[in-house]
């Protein structure tokens, strides 16, 4: 077994305005670009982590 504190573990659900979802998609993919560098960037790794990240619609878009 890990230590708990070994783990990070975080969520929430939000609404958008889809036509925004290219722009906080790449935000997205930004952020994932600059956290593996970071995690790339070590000298001495030990140990592997997973890092998942989904972003998708709970709901349908409304009828017109």
């Amino acid at each position: 077994t890990f230590d708990e504190k070994a783990r990070y573990v975080s969520g929430f659900t939000t609404a958008i305005d889809p036509a925004r979802l290219p722009e906080l998609q790449a935000e997205l993919d930004q952020f994932l670009g600059q956290f593996f560098g970071r995690c790339e960037g070590d000298a001495h790794p030990t140990e592997a982590y997973q890092l998942s990240l989904a972003f998708f619609p709970l709901s349908s878009p409304p009828s017109k």
